[in-house]
């Protein structure tokens, strides 16, 4: 199949007198075509580590001192056919 789409009879690949180049030399080719792209690109750097949350508050500010109200508010946040049978484990 010689058609104008046909990668194979690509301009690139054809040798002045027809022929087609060998599928070694074609690799070849496409990996410096693939290194003279990548040169372009600019370099990628990573940036500086950063606490994820600048601002955040003291552990116990997000605990519960009372057990039973935590044993109660996680009961509240399911359906009750579920949370009725369910265990809560308390840290």
């Amino acid at each position: 199949m010689n058609s104008k789409f046909d990668l194979a009879y690509h301009p690139a690949f054809v040798t002045e007198a027809g022929e087609r180049l060998p599928s070694q030399q074609a690799r070849m080719f496409f990996a410096a075509v693939l290194l003279f792209v990548l040169s372009f690109l600019p370099v990628m750097q990573a940036q500086d580590a950063k606490s994820p949350y600048p601002a955040m508050a003291p552990i116990d500010q997000y605990l519960i001192s009372d057990r039973s109200a935590e044993i109660a508010r996680a009961r509240s946040s399911a359906p009750e056919a579920l949370s009725r049978d369910a265990t809560v484990l308390v840290l």
